[in-house]
């Protein structure tokens, strides 16, 4: 990948990617379409609900009963 030195450059150099690949269409910037900025999610990171993963927060400590 090349490096950009426009902002929308380089967050549509940040979804470009090879392979199979979910295309969600244009970089939307500042209320103007960027049809020359494709934004695109690897197959990889999405589960089989089509979702992408995160791993997000860990799960809370187990409740424990007042006493």
């Amino acid at each position: 990948m090349s490096q950009s030195t426009d902002p929308a450059g380089q967050i549509a150099a940040g979804y470009a990617f090879t392979g199979p690949a979910l295309d969600l269409g244009a970089l939307l910037w500042e209320g103007t379409c960027l049809p020359d900025r494709q934004i695109r999610i690897p197959l990889s990171m999405l589960n089989r609900h089509g979702t992408a993963w995160s791993p997000g927060p860990p799960a809370p400590a187990r409740p424990r009963p007042c006493s």
